[in-house]
């Protein structure tokens, strides 16, 4: 195992490598989930703030 002084990385046998990879086979359900929850705060805080922006500028405060 090496050691590049300027990158700060070690390289060589000791690294972990993972040589079989087959592309759409990772499980990203949890993924897609998290994804969608944060489409929907964003969706309901962007709404929210909308209504009180009409708010402010029906009453002028």
């Amino acid at each position: 195992m090496e050691y590049s002084p300027v990158t700060g990385i070690s390289t060589g046998a000791g690294m972990a490598h993972e040589n079989e990879h087959q592309i759409g086979s990772m499980d990203i359900t949890h993924h897609r989930k998290t994804y969608e929850g944060f489409l929907t705060v964003s969706k309901w805080t962007f709404s929210f703030l909308a209504l009180i922006m009409v708010f402010l500028a029906i009453f002028r405060t």
